[in-house]
């Protein structure tokens, strides 16, 4: 089931199982050795934050080579203070906090 579908839900899973959420949770940390079921781009910093904000800026421009990108990136982090990365980091705890409260369900944006 996971194999199939890895962005499948813990509550789906033991819904099709008919089994608790921790049982499954279990099964697949403890048994099977799986960190998580899947990887939500609404609870990664570097993707719902970060890399947007990154994307915006380099849009329209062209490089000659990887190192002039890798050079703008740089630049762009540089110019970056301290509460660009702080803020990044509170709305995360704050999705964190609502995919709790939602019982594991991604947040919706």
């Amino acid at each position: 089931m996971i194999l199939d579908n890895r962005c499948i839900r813990l509550k789906n899973i033991a819904k099709e199982l008919e089994i608790s959420k921790e049982r499954v949770q279990h099964t697949i940390t403890d048994i099977l050795g799986y960190r998580k079921v899947s990887a939500s781009p609404d609870l990664a910093p570097s993707d719902f934050y970060l890399f947007p904000k990154l994307k915006e800026h380099l849009r329209g421009n062209h490089y000659e080579s990887d190192e002039d990108v890798e050079a703008a990136v740089r630049h762009w982090f540089r110019k970056k203070c301290v509460d660009f990365f702080t803020d990044g980091m509170h709305q995360l705890v704050r999705r964190w906090q609502l995919c709790g409260d939602r019982d594991g369900d991604y947040v919706e944006k």
